[in-house]
């Protein structure tokens, strides 16, 4: 598993417990993020799909 699927995989799963929990806040405390980085992540992932939360 390379850096970029370790970063990756922690992203997508820190939008799937928030949305598991429906807590993003606490979600966000769980993973050690801010809760604007987390929205980003989202908008992103809205937007392009899950595969723009890639590393560049």
């Amino acid at each position: 598993m390379t850096h970029e699927d370790i970063v990756y995989d922690r992203r997508v799963r820190l939008i799937e417990h928030a949305a598991r929990i429906g807590n993003v806040a606490e979600a966000c405390r769980v993973f050690g993020v801010s809760r604007n980085t987390y929205y980003g992540w989202l908008d992103k992932a809205e937007q392009y799909g899950l595969s723009a939360l890639l590393p560049k």
